[in-house]
């Protein structure tokens, strides 16, 4: 009996431990509840407009590139191309007021994978996923708009239903892809908060200040009263507290995977369309502003003469980083 009783429990005491294994967390939960959580930063800035629609808030990153030897009308701002063929030295001409920029995503804090050859996200539509799904409020006012040209051109008063028209994005640039041919590059924002801001950069001890400008308007300099000028957003941020892996779907160029290197530390990813010099060293190149007007329906296009670009006041702080504009309507 001694001995029936010590197997008893012995099979007891077996059937315990297996139920315990039984219930023990299986390895994929217990990979997903280690995965750690950080913050992530994405950041915009270049020659990128921010138009705001039920999907999110979209990001586009203008093409600006030509070829200088035998530009053509469809490949420059609006209007651009009879001033360069009137300059004497076109190429140069071009060169300065318009350098070329490009579409690029870079990495701070992060192991990734997939990225293209020299970050280049040419021809790409990004969509970020995580496990944010709600989007904040955005915070875009301090982009460049119809409010924000009023407020640094007072004598603009009343206008603004003659301007708000230059605040109009042609809606097929939120179409399906393929990408229009006036992009480099989208992007869809549908998660987190989005701010926009203006930028300290190259030793300053403040940010750049803007006014608005006319061609209509000559040649001389930055018009209105520096006193009314301020610092337009030459960037937007958007920040979440992700947990796990981010995904960065590139459309036809693929999928970036994103790991945090440090978790303790904000992980960064940067979506520029810049120059290919470092921001302090760029020439200064505000009329550069006017490649967002290619982006408003064919009508508003026609109209060159009341086409308003940001323009510096201060030119102490080195070179600009591109304000960015902010498109508040739809058009056909």
């Amino acid at each position: 009996m001694k001995r029936h009783g010590a197997l008893t429990l012995a099979f007891l005491l077996s059937l315990l431990a297996c139920k315990k294994q039984a219930q023990a967390p299986t390895p994929e939960l217990a990979t997903k509840d280690s995965a750690p959580t950080y913050e992530l930063q994405i950041v915009f800035h270049g020659l990128i407009a921010f138009a705001q629609d039920a999907s999110g808030v979209w990001a586009f990153l203008v093409k600006a590139r030509y070829d200088p030897l035998s530009p053509l009308e469809s490949s420059l701002p609006p209007g651009v191309l009879r001033e360069a063929q009137a300059d004497p030295d076109p190429p140069g001409f071009l060169r300065t007021l318009y350098p070329q920029h490009f579409a690029q995503i870079r990495f701070d804090n992060a192991a990734v994978t997939g990225v293209p050859a020299g970050g280049s996200i040419d021809g790409g539509d990004l969509r970020f996923i995580t496990n944010i799904k709600t989007l904040s409020p955005p915070s875009l006012l301090d982009l460049a708009h119809v409010k924000t040209l009023v407020k640094a051109r007072r004598n603009l008063a009343g206008q603004e239903a003659q301007i708000a028209p230059f605040d109009t994005l042609d809606k097929v640039l939120v179409g399906a892809p393929p990408l229009d041919g006036r992009l480099a590059a989208r992007a869809l924002i549908e998660a987190g908060d989005v701010v926009a801001r203006p930028v300290i950069d190259c030793g300053a001890t403040s940010p750049n200040t803007y006014s608005f400008k006319a061609k209509a308007e000559g040649l001389g300099g930055c018009p209105g009263d520096p006193a009314d000028a301020f610092p337009l957003a030459e960037e937007v941020v958007v920040t979440l507290r992700v947990t796990g892996q981010t995904l960065i779907k590139l459309g036809a160029l693929g999928t970036i995977t994103v790991d945090p290197v440090d978790p303790t530390k904000t992980v960064t990813i940067e979506v520029a369309n810049q120059v290919n010099h470092a921001p302090c060293a760029q020439r200064f190149h505000e009329e550069a502003f006017r490649w967002y007007y290619s982006l408003l329906p064919a009508l508003q296009r026609r109209d060159l003469s009341r086409q308003y670009f940001a323009c510096q006041v201060d030119h102490s702080h080195g070179g600009t980083k591109c304000p960015e504009k902010l498109f508040t309507s739809f058009g056909s």
